[in-house]
């Protein structure tokens, strides 16, 4: 007895030793209950329990509890600690009905499979308990019953053995069984769960005198060779997925691809969906594609193992999100309200609704999807929305409602009361293509609807793209006729040139200095075709300016070239372009160089010097800060 309990103790500090302090807090407090105890998670509420626990305490917002008991093959005795009584070894067929799997020994009994399980082998067998044979399936119970008559085909049963002894640890990615057609896929998830064709192994490694066990959570059935496009077009609530695949030219893909995993809008789920939507993607064979491809995962997913919220990646290139509560599993929106179903290459997931991509929605649905109601209303009283529900292509840059909300009470009125400055305003959004961020280049101009005479205006510097004076705060969300960007500000269509501005405003003194430059500087910002940043001081700065400084510098003509240049630049920079916490250097037109810094506040500074009051002044040729004083070296 001393040597066994010995051997006991040996055997848990060999299961503890690569198990980190992070991820084996049960084991430890097992450990310290005795020898040979384990731990067991049970999920509150239902009858779901692991030998390994895996879900972090919460299985879709259903706690779980840890339980700890004697690890199978062992018992107490009574005043020691643990469970060090080492039980006698019995054959896999007794071993699977001491763990509640009898039905399972009973179809291998009537399979003619028993004499395996009890004398021969040494064979590693998933076997499934009674409870699992209570919630089979018509199709399933029709293959294990037709199996055990048949002569001319082996017992299903074949498929959960194995031939040799392999522990859950040593089990390959995939197991060739004794039934020989179709392989049964291994899954190891990172939280410790192990599965097998996606059915969790709920209890690993039970030793019997000729192999040994592993418990799946249901009965594993052999898939068949059939494809996933071949188990869409046999299940009756999925006909309609199944044809729109075939309409598509998808069937022929699906049979090659492996693995994939499919989620399938039931018949009904296609039914909900508009039948002008529909309609348009029925005469648009690549949206079709697109939408269909939202639908499918190159991976293998499995609904029995989900805990949590999880990303996948579609065929289509974008995410679908996973999620579950006590309700039930999610992709999506939709609910999983069938799943698992395995094919030869991969998994079918039955859902309720049918999942739509940004892709193929139209430019006014996505915005509409996404809220962005203030757009909506402007393109809708200014006369643009027809346009944008038309098959050409065009790329908006959206401001966010919130964008909206920060203009001027007064310019808010306005253009949503004159109908000829809606459309101007909304046209000044909007560019004819698909234009990508991918794509574009530091100072490119770009033609809106409204004609060459509106160009926009991007800046690129590191990952920060800005239009006129607008941020991209979202990019590149691809619609069935265009592109949307959302940006941080509305775009608003400048009238007058930097000098115009300048006049209409308090910076006579600026101008005045400008004009008296040589070469004329004032007339250089005449100039409407090219592009220029101002650093204007107004006039209250300039009068502050220390006595005498002034006129020095307009009797010393090199000086005054010099200094009134630094404010100068021949590019365009906006102040969302600049990140926090960061200096910026720049050219000015006499090719010196000025910082510009954006301060921990968000506001500019130039040269550290002077301070930006009103930044972004946005005009035909360019744009002006405001600034607080003279830059001066």
């Amino acid at each position: 007895m001393l040597l066994l309990r010995n051997f006991s103790l040996l055997l848990m500090s060999l299961l503890l030793e690569n198990v980190t302090s992070e991820d084996a807090w049960w084991l430890k407090v097992a450990q310290r209950q005795g020898p040979m105890v384990c731990a067991e998670e049970l999920v509150e509420g239902n009858t779901r329990h692991f030998s390994t626990p895996w879900t972090g305490g919460n299985l879709c917002g259903t706690e779980t509890i840890i339980r700890y008991s004697c690890c199978h093959g062992y018992s107490r005795v009574p005043g020691e600690r643990g469970c060090p009584l080492v039980k006698p070894l019995k054959n896999i067929a007794e071993t699977a009905k001491d763990i509640g799997a009898a039905k399972f020994i009973e179809y291998a009994e009537q399979s003619g499979l028993l004499p395996m399980l009890t004398d021969r082998g040494a064979y590693t067998v998933f076997v499934a308990r009674d409870k699992a044979f209570r919630s089979l399936n018509k199709e399933q119970e029709k293959a294990l019953n037709s199996s055990k008559k048949s002569r001319s085909r082996p017992p299903v049963l074949l498929y959960t053995i194995v031939e040799g002894r392999l522990p859950v640890e040593e089990l390959p990615d995939s197991i060739i069984t004794l039934y020989r057609e179709g392989s049964v896929a291994v899954t190891r998830f990172p939280s410790g769960l192990t599965t097998v064709n996606c059915i969790p192994l709920i209890s690993t490694n039970l030793e019997a005198t000729n192999g040994l066990l592993h418990v799946t959570e249901t009965l594993l059935l052999p898939p068949g060779r059939s494809s996933v496009t071949d188990l869409l077009a046999r299940t009756q609530s999925l006909s309609t997925t199944a044809a729109i695949m075939a309409k598509a030219q998808l069937s022929n893909e699906l049979r090659d691809r492996k693995p994939i995993t499919v989620f399938a809008p039931v018949d009904e789920a296609w039914e909900s969906v508009p039948q002008t939507f529909m309609e348009a993607l029925m005469e648009d064979p690549s949206s079709l594609k697109v939408l269909l491809q939202y639908h499918i995962v190159e991976a293998q997913w499995c609904s029995a193992v989900t805990a949590s919220e999880s990303e996948l990646k579609t065929l289509e290139g974008s995410f679908l999100r996973m999620s579950c509560n006590s309700s039930g599993q999610y992709v999506n929106n939709a609910r999983i309200i069938h799943g698992d179903d395995k094919a030869g290459n991969g998994f079918v997931h039955h859902i309720d609704s049918v999942l739509i991509p940004d892709k193929v929605q139209t430019l006014v649905e996505y915005l509409s999807s996404r809220s962005m109601s203030y757009f909506l209303k402007l393109a809708e009283f200014g006369g643009v929305l027809p346009l944008l529900q038309r098959p050409d292509m065009f790329t908006i840059f959206v401001p966010t409602d919130d964008a909206f909300q920060a203009l001027p009470n007064d310019t808010l009125s306005d253009i949503f009361n004159q109908s000829s400055l809606a459309r101007s305003f909304a046209s000044f959004h909007i560019i004819p293509g698909r234009q990508l961020t991918s794509n574009l280049i530091d100072g490119q101009r770009l033609s809106t609807i409204q004609g060459s005479d509106f160009p926009l205006r991007f800046k690129l510097h590191k990952k920060r793209i800005t239009v006129e004076t607008a941020l991209v705060t979202e990019a590149d969300l691809e619609a069935r006729n265009g592109v949307l960007q959302i940006i941080d500000n509305v775009l608003i269509p400048p009238t007058r040139t930097i000098l115009d501005n300048l006049q209409q405003k308090n910076f006579s003194i600026f101008l005045s200095l400008l004009n008296q430059t040589d070469p004329n500087l004032l007339q250089l910002l005449d100039n409407s075709t090219a592009t220029f940043t101002v650093l204007a001081p107004n006039d209250i700065a300039l009068n502050d300016t220390p006595p005498g400084t002034l006129l020095r510098l307009l009797s010393d003509p090199p000086l005054l070239y010099q200094t009134m240049a630094r404010h100068i630049l021949p590019t365009f920079v906006v102040s969302s372009t600049l990140e926090p916490h960061l200096t910026y250097s720049y050219e000015t037109v006499s090719e010196e160089m000025i910082t510009v810094t954006k301060e921990n506040g968000g506001f500019l500074t130039v040269a550290r010097l002077a301070e930006v009051i009103t930044p972004d002044l946005a005009a035909k040729n360019g744009v002006i800060h405001e600034i607080s004083r003279l830059i001066q070296f």
